[in-house]
């Protein structure tokens, strides 16, 4: 019952339930590749080896998992807070390019906002289309945060003549 029950908690991709085992059982820990899923007009939701910068360290679920705001309007930067389903943000999370020929995994993953900017992702990563479609893989990638990007889910220098405001 106990296994039963971390095995739904790491199944939820927001970060927000996590499990400390008092049974002697294993731990939680991060997936063994970092992933970053574009959810169809939804965040982009990261797993694995997580160092989100700004994080409050009584968010131990942001070590493994964490769902991060790419329409711009969350009021909980960079993370997302849904506020995506009120504001109506639409795009399908489409990868056109696939990053790196080399498939390298693990590590941690550094997730930086830039001031006013995009979301600054370092370290072995790969992305996937919310169908499944494993679209993206390298090291480092600038991400949408502010919704007005023609190249989602990376940023394309948008926010600036959007006049995006985020720390």
């Amino acid at each position: 019952m106990i296994s039963q029950v971390a095995e739904v908690v790491q199944r939820c991709p927001t970060g927000a339930l996590t499990y400390k085992r008092k049974d002697g059982g294993p731990e939680e820990s991060p997936a063994a590749a970092n992933r970053i899923t574009i959810a169809n007009n939804g965040p982009l939701y990261a797993e694995g080896d997580l160092k989100i910068a700004g994080a409050a360290d009584d968010m131990p679920g942001l070590r493994y998992r964490a769902a991060l705001c790419r329409c711009g309007d969350s009021a909980n930067k960079p993370f997302c807070d849904n506020t995506h389903e009120k504001n109506a943000f639409r795009d399908r999370g489409a990868l056109g390019t696939t990053g790196d020929s080399e498939e390298t995994t693990g590590g941690p993953l550094e997730i930086k906002s830039a001031p006013n900017g995009p979301l600054i992702v370092t370290g072995n990563f790969s992305m996937v289309t919310g169908a499944g479609r494993k679209g993206w893989r390298g090291k480092k990638a600038a991400l949408c945060r502010c919704g007005a990007s023609a190249n989602k889910p990376f940023c394309d220098g948008s926010h600036t003549p959007a006049g995006f405001k985020a720390d």
